[in-house]
């Protein structure tokens, strides 16, 4: 515990003096940083060993790490530098892309390779802020290593202290901070990064949603079911897709994220919804979004769906949480709005709404 301690107050400086303008550019000039960017492996810092209790102190130490690295990795702009950074996450990669089957995934050694590499991307992402950065890591990740994310889902969907770190970096892949994802308006790629967000929600909910509680519902379940909520809620509003261009194309990348994250909600009983703030946020900040911008996708559910939809709206309304109420509120605005707005026509809408009046 001692040890930990210290490692956190040397971490928390060390982040500190990557983050000030000055520092940050003076710590990049010495020697010793540049070394630590070309050896930042368990070896040379012992505390990044997974432990058999899988401490979670020791998991966000190693994502801080990250995220100091990155700091001082992406203040010069450095493709080679950036290409030697990444070999020890390259030379990981290749041997999880070795493995054969789901029950190599379910190795200890292999669980332990996931979870600390998908913490210390998770770390890299979050020191990402710009579009150049940004792009530095998609254009290495994508698509040589994507298919094992999807892979590792799928075989250890069961296992939060699994399942939790990969699902956190697809949220962090997926958020667009500071505008940092913005791709060419010939580049392909936002469309591209959606239906991996897509594939990976598709492939934990449909599993997990039918996946038996043991003994914490929400440590085996509802926690991955929030970063599922939060994961499609940040790319629906991150302006990096035209998602006309699902449906124009008969893609069903949009309408399965939709469907599955409605599925997994609507899964959890909304009184227990309502018990976990972290879970009710990241609902409330769905269905807002979904009501604003994929209103139609929310009315021509089945009528019964979208009833219970309007229910935990209605509960959602009632809430002392301010933030919950608050997205409730414009949640319902956004819904009667497109309701009143649609009613003097005569379209599948319509009918939808009249059907829903009559239950």
């Amino acid at each position: 515990a001692g040890k930990q301690v210290i490692i956190e107050k040397t971490l928390a400086l060390f982040h500190d003096l990557a983050s000030g303008y000055s520092s940050g550019k003076l710590l990049v000039k010495l020697d010793i940083t540049n070394q630590i960017l070309l050896n930042h492996s368990a070896t040379e810092f012992p505390f990044k060993e997974i432990q058999e209790n899988n401490n979670n102190n020791v998991n966000r130490s190693r994502s801080s790490f990250y995220t100091t690295l990155g700091k001082l990795l992406f203040i010069e702009d450095n493709i080679s530098k950036f290409d030697e950074f990444m070999k020890p996450f390259e030379e990981t990669f290749n041997k999880l892309m070795s493995l054969q089957s789901i029950y190599d995934f379910r190795s200890d050694g292999a669980k332990k390779t996931i979870i600390g590499i998908y913490r210390d991307l998770r770390g890299l992402l979050m020191s990402a802020t710009t579009r150049r950065s940004y792009n530095l890591i998609f254009d290495w990740i994508y698509p040589t290593y994507m298919p094992v994310i999807l892979k590792a889902t799928e075989a250890m969907y069961y296992m939060p202290d699994v399942s939790t770190p990969l699902l956190k970096f697809m949220s962090e892949f997926a958020m667009n901070r500071n505008n940092r994802i913005t791709f060419d308006c010939s580049s392909p790629n936002g469309i591209l990064l959606f239906r991996e967000i897509s594939q990976v929600l598709v492939s934990y909910g449909t599993r997990i949603m039918t996946h038996p509680v043991v003994r914490d519902a929400y440590a085996e379940k509802y926690k991955g079911i929030a970063i599922c909520l939060t994961t499609l809620y940040r790319a629906l509003c991150g302006n990096y897709v035209n998602f006309g261009v699902f449906a124009l194309y008969n893609d069903m990348a949009l309408s399965s994220a939709l469907s599955t994250c409605l599925q997994l909600s609507l899964s959890v009983p909304l009184d227990d919804m309502l018990s976990f703030p972290k879970l009710a946020k990241s609902y409330f900040h769905l269905i807002e979004i979904m009501c604003s911008s994929h209103t139609t996708t929310l009315i021509e559910l089945d009528t019964p769906v979208f009833l219970q939809i309007v229910v935990s709206i209605y509960e959602g309304v009632k809430s002392l949480d301010t933030s919950i109420c608050t997205q409730s509120c414009s949640a319902l605005d956004y819904l009667i709005s497109f309701i009143f707005h649609q009613s003097r026509k005569d379209n599948a809408i319509t009918r939808a709404v009249e059907r829903a009046k009559q239950t």
